[in-house]
Parts: C-alpha cells; sequence; structure tokens
C-alpha cells in the first residue's frame, strides 16, 4: 500500500510518511525516558551477582568443582586471567569462588560427600570371591550348561580360586599365567639380571612421562637414521614383554644414549 501510495499519490504518501516520522520519534523518546528496571540498573552497573546460596550459582560452582577434580585442573585456574574472562563472557552474574573458598571449604565439602557415597556403595558391594562365583553359575544357567562343565581353567588368585570352589567347580591353572610366574621368578633369582631389568624400565618410564624426551628422541632416531619406534615398557603379568622391551632398547642404544646425556640424565645413561 505504501508503494502504491509512493507511486501514484504523492501527496498522501508525504502525509502518512510525517506521521510514522513523528510516531517513531516519539516512541524513540518515550523509551529513552523510561526508567530502567532494579535488573537492568544492577547489570548496567556490572552488577547483579547471583548470591552465593541461589540455585544458579550452586549448579556452576558445582560444575567448576567437577572440573577441577574430574579433570586435575589446579585450584588457582580460578585466579587465572583467561578464565574469568572466559567465565563473564558465559554468565556475568556468576561470581567465581575464591581459590581460599575452595580450598577451605567446598573442595573439603566435596570430599566428603563423595567419601559417604563411596562407602556406602562399598557397604553394599558383596565379596569379589562371591561375585565372581555368582557370575560363573549365572553365566552356566544363561548358556545352558548345567552338568557339562568338568572344570575351569583360570589364574592362581586367590579370589579366583576362591569364587570357582563357591560355584563348584573344579580349577585348573592356566599355563600361560604359570609360565609368566616361572620366568618372573626366574628373573628375580638370577643375580644382576633383575638390577638390569629395573634400569631399562626406568628408562622406558622416563620416556613415556616425558614429551620433551620423547620428542628429542625421534629426532636423534632421524638423525642416526634409525626407525623410529616408541620404546617399549614391560608389564609385570607379561613376562614376554620384558623381551621386547630388552629388544628395542637394544635397537635404539646409541639413540637413547644420545639423549640422555642431553638431557643430562647421566645416571640413567650410565
Amino acid at each position: 500500500m505504501f508503494k502504491h501510495l509512493k507511486l501514484k499519490h504523492h501527496e498522501a504518501f508525504s502525509e502518512v510518511e510525517e506521521k510514522r516520522r513523528q510516531a517513531t520519534m516519539a516512541a524513540s523518546t518515550a523509551s529513552r525516558s523510561r526508567q530502567a528496571t532494579i535488573r537492568e540498573s544492577f547489570i548496567n552497573k556490572g552488577r547483579g551477582k547471583y548470591p552465593e546460596e541461589s540455585p544458579k550459582a550452586k549448579a556452576i560452582t558445582s560444575k567448576l568443582l567437577k572440573m577441577i577434580t574430574l579433570d586435575l585442573q589446579p585450584v588457582s585456574i580460578v585466579e587465572d586471567p583467561g578464565f574469568k574472562e572466559l567465565v563473564r563472557e558465559l554468565d556475568h552474574k556468576y561470581e567465581i569462588p575464591s581459590r581460599r573458598s575452595l580450598m577451605r571449604s567446598k573442595l573439603p565439602t566435596l570430599y566428603q560427600h563423595t567419601k559417604e557415597l563411596v562407602k556406602s556403595a562399598l557397604k553394599d558391594a558383596v565379596t569379589p570371591e562371591k561375585k565372581i562365583g555368582e557370575q560363573l553359575k549365572d553365566s552356566v544357567t544363561e548358556w545352558g550348561l548345567e552338568g557339562k562343565i568338568q572344570a575351569v581353567v583360570s589364574d592362581s588368585g586367590a579370589n579366583m580360586l576362591a569364587g570357582i570352589r563357591h560355584a563348584g567347580f573344579k580349577q585348573i591353572p592356566c599355563l600361560a599365567h604359570t609360565l609368566n610366574l616361572v620366568v618372573k621368578d626366574a628373573l628375580n633369582g638370577t643375580s644382576g639380571l633383575n638390577e638390569i631389568v629395573k634400569k631399562c624400565s626406568s628408562i622406558c618410564s622416563f620416556f613415556h612421562h616425558s614429551s620433551k624426551s620423547s620428542d628429542k628422541l625421534k629426532e636423534i632416531q632421524s638423525q642416526l637414521g634409525l626407525p623410529e619406534h616408541k620404546l617399549i615398557q614391560s608389564v609385570d603379568t607379561r613376562s614376554n614383554s620384558t623381551f621386547y622391551m630388552l629388544e628395542r632398547l637394544v635397537e635404539q642404544q646409541t639413540a637413547i644414549t644420545t639423549v640422555l646425556c642431553l638431557l643430562g640424565k647421566k645416571t640413567l645413561c650410565a
């Protein structure tokens, strides 16, 4: 309609347009003169924070505590400028608790609450031996194997032995597990060899827990034309892992010794 007035009735269009302009100005003036609400006043002045005991503040603080504990973040993160800026952007009304408040009140409270939950869960938990036995019997029933089980093969752990006995079955020791124990005892009983294995394990552990050392090892491997293989950490329950660990250390001996010397770890490369 406005387009028609503009094209065909210029005088009428000018009159209507003037009335629209005056109405817009009046609305703008009224908006500026309107008294701000209490909430708007607090927000405009940078105040209006949630009360500490309000449901919203408690919910955000709970998530903050969860982040710190779950992600192993330092409590001092609440003092970092970047973190404060992020929280202000997400919700400017939330007041971040101080480091002192977290350490002396909120984290201890969370610890006690979590402790009680764990204690309650442990109180109602069945013993491992009974649980294993019940699970065995349930599996036999589920698969319709009643009367068909002659024996159960397992390691020689006390919990496994008791669980199998509780289920009413005969236990046969696992050959692989038994061999692992034999090799482990042989290594521990060989004079000097056990110390060598421990030192080699310490070297692998050092490289696995230090990104700087692992990056340097990769650099030296490339310079020496060696395969860029990672070191292998032995596992106590797998005797063959000790062999693979020693084999890899022999392969990378030159590169490993070079990196340890460059990083000042003389006790490991001696």
